[in-house]
């Protein structure tokens, strides 16, 4: 079942994987002609198999992640050949000969290229921690796409498109691209050109805006609006119900208690349709608690196949909590949980430690308590569980002046009814062990308990109610200990629709931390997924740092500027707002997967950028007026900028529509980047064109008054 399920999760990767493979190639053909997108389209496969070649190298594996990485790459493996093709046929087009026109375009897009790509690189070489990091092969993939990439499209490509040249010399296009240029160029001189001056007319309201948009969506995930889970939440088709029954449950209540929960289940799978549940298996004597696998007969465990899920429209987490709320109340259950098969952790875990275990148990007991309140928190439970009734003997004031101590009464109760051994014999090839002991009769009777005699110093043989007092009690089965202190692990799952596990860490902290502290004297901690999402959070926003950093680097040396970089970099925050906004249209939680799309996002978005001042420094050098190089720029260089972010989105496209259980846990991936990637270029066209034309203006203004300044001279006083 679980190879099966794997394969198929495969295959649909797969099967995404060449749709969005499909939508690129119609996007190339389309805005290219035929010929120069037939070139860059035959390079794709061959940078493709140079990066399996570096991959596997690298100690790469083909496994789901490196399948979904190649799914990334597809949209952004040709763009680099789209920008030096583009230019190519740009000069061809403006009359240079096929050679020159070849190497032209490769020459003037050589260092936007290479800043493009090395931008994207550091975007992703923080995530480079294989030892430490599982999702490593994905970044470590895209390295390798991206280093063939620009081998191919500097060493290879420019070859092609000179033949591709030299073959359409003196051919007229096709009378669709005829057609669709004459529309395009309609579009950007009679459309587009007088958008982008009336943005740099009222510079001041366009990036006031574009940043008082990316401070809103910021604000709406810090509050919450957009919700965070570092837990990557995948929709399997099984469920587990593990039951832990209290100490002393007959066969009879255990099986009537199972026939319960069963019934249960058929009321969850009627009130969803019917036709959800495959199968299900019954087991006694074991059964998962506490990510712990238990035996015996307080244990009994049922697991259910769930059909596929695009069978269904119900996830895998609603059907486990409609089912838990058909479970009847029962006082021979200690713990029931009801969860995916994937789920061994719970979706948040709260430590409460210092304290003696009763002490603990009691606060544990208030904050499940609590905690079960908030809508959305299922299967709560704590990590230490009762045992057997025990009974607690306290010795009287005459016992103590008989001489009697606490644990010699303690040896003759436990050698009547535990039994003490006599002798041991063997027989044949056994060993038989003789223990003596009170018949079974009086063993089982409590009410002949206080008649036991008891045995003084002195010879005497006294009852023992006459000696001692006892009191019976519940005892704990384990007690657990972290940093040498006694703790208590309260942990639940959640419905990631509803609220997730640091929310409810949240509540916690808010509402319940300080009062636990207080009434019990205890202090707290958290485990598991909770303080793993802590400190990937932390993890993310450092490396993330990191990047930004490696990444205005990079700019400053190529354009060997400190401003020119911080231009560059306006789009990332304009693509980041794109990519939050996509997650809260379509209902998305940002987890590990989306952080890890807006690294990417990170390292592309700023290749619009990169190209637009790039043109726009080349068109200076021509001696063109400032802002008019501008405006030249951006409309120049607007079918590049189109076809790379549309190229990507298609790529992508497909897997952010998935919603079979492994792929749809990387759509966070693909609503990242989609979503930046649209939102993010529509701005760069708008915003950056803005800051281009308030650096000119406050260039020109420092330039003035630095010649005010040189030509004022040292003043004089005159007599």
């Amino acid at each position: 079942k679980k190879k099966k399920f794997i394969k198929d999760e495969v295959d649909l990767i797969m099967s995404n994987g060449l749709t969005g493979l499909i939508l690129v190639v119609i996007t190339l053909l389309v805005f290219l002609q035929f010929r120069v997108a037939t070139w860059v389209m035959i390079g794709m496969p061959v940078t493709f198999l140079a990066a399996l070649l570096a991959f596997y190298y690298l100690g790469g594996t083909l496994n789901v992640l490196s399948l979904i990485a190649i799914v990334m790459a597809l949209g952004i493996v040709v763009d680099d050949a789209i920008v030096v093709g583009e230019e190519a046929v740009t000069q061809f087009q403006s009359g240079k000969k096929p050679a020159e026109a070849a190497s032209v375009g490769a020459n003037r897009m050589f260092f936007p290229v290479v800043a493009s790509s090395l931008t994207t690189l550091c975007a992703f070489l923080p995530l480079l921690e294989r030892d430490a990091n599982p999702i490593a092969e994905i970044p470590l993939m895209m390295l390798c796409v991206i280093a063939a990439s620009l081998l191919e499209c500097f060493l290879i490509l420019p070859g092609h498109l000179k033949s591709a040249f030299e073959k359409s010399a003196g051919k007229p296009p096709s009378k669709f691209h005829q057609w669709f240029d004459a529309k395009f160029e309609d579009f950007r001189e009679n459309r587009f050109r007088p958008v982008v001056r009336l943005a740099m007319q009222n510079r001041r309201v366009v990036i006031g805006s574009a940043f008082a948009m990316f401070a809103l969506t910021l604000a709406m995930w810090i509050t919450g609006w957009i919700k965070t889970d570092m837990n990557l939440n995948i929709n399997f088709e099984q469920l587990d119900a593990d039951v832990q029954f209290v100490a002393g449950t007959t066969d009879a209540q255990r099986v009537a208690f199972i026939a319960d929960l069963e019934k249960s289940l058929s009321r969850a799978d009627e009130s969803f349709g019917g036709h959800n549940v495959v199968n299900y298996i019954t087991t006694y004597n074991a059964a998962t608690v506490n990510n712990e696998q238990k035996t015996g007969s307080q244990y009994a465990k049922i697991w259910v196949e769930m059909t596929s899920p695009e069978k269904r429209s119900v996830t895998a987490s609603e059907f486990a909590s409609d089912w838990l709320a058909q479970v009847p109340n029962s006082q021979v259950v200690d713990s029931l949980t009801i969860k995916k098969s994937s789920e061994y952790w719970g979706d948040f875990s709260i430590l409460l430690k210092g304290a003696d275990a009763e002490v603990l148990k009691k606060a544990a007991a208030e904050t499940i308590a609590e905690l079960g309140t908030l809508d959305g928190v299922t299967n709560l439970r704590d990590n230490l569980p009762w045992g057997k009734e025990q009974w607690i003997f306290e010795l009287t004031t005459e016992g103590r002046a008989l001489g009697l101590t606490t644990s010699g009464v303690g040896q003759q109760l436990r050698a009547a009814y535990d039994g003490q051994r006599i002798q041991i014999f063997q027989q044949d090839e056994n060993e038989l062990e003789v223990r003596l002991m009170l018949p079974e009769n009086e063993r089982t009777d409590l009410a002949s308990l206080s008649q036991f005699p008891v045995k003084t110093p002195g010879g005497k043989m006294i009852p023992l109610a006459s000696v001692a007092t006892w009191e019976g009690k519940r005892g704990l089965d384990v007690i657990r200990h972290h940093n040498a202190l006694r703790t208590i692990e309260v942990s639940g799952d959640v419905d990631i629709n509803k609220i997730t596990g640091g929310e409810v860490v949240d509540y916690f902290n808010k509402n319940l931390k300080e009062r636990l502290s207080t009434t019990y004297h205890i202090t707290t901690g958290l485990d598991g997924l909770s303080l793993e999402g802590q400190e990937v959070g932390a993890s993310f926003a450092t490396k993330y740092m990191i990047a930004l950093c490696l990444i205005y680097i990079v700019l400053a040396w190529v354009f060997a500027s400190y401003s020119w970089p911080l231009a560059v970099m306006a789009a990332i925050p304009f693509g980041l707002t794109g990519a939050l906004l996509g997650h809260f249209v379509m209902g998305m939680v940002i987890g590990p997967m989306s952080m890890l799309g807006l690294f990417t996002l990170t390292g592309i978005i700023i290749n619009d950028s990169i190209i637009l001042v790039s043109a726009y420094q080349y068109l200076l050098k021509e001696g063109i007026e400032p802002r008019q190089a501008i405006e030249d720029a951006v409309c120049s260089r607007l079918r590049a900028v189109i076809l790379t972010s549309v190229t990507t989105v298609a790529g992508l496209f497909p897997l952010l529509l998935e919603r079979a259980p492994m792929a749809a846990a990387f759509t966070p991936l693909a609503a990242a980047i989609c979503f930046g990637m649209l939102y993010g270029t529509l701005l760069v066209l708008l915003v950056v064109p803005a800051l281009l034309s308030s650096i000119v203006t406050m260039t020109e203004w420092f330039e003035a008054r630095r010649r005010r300044k040189s030509h004022e001279g040292p003043a004089y006083e005159v007599a």
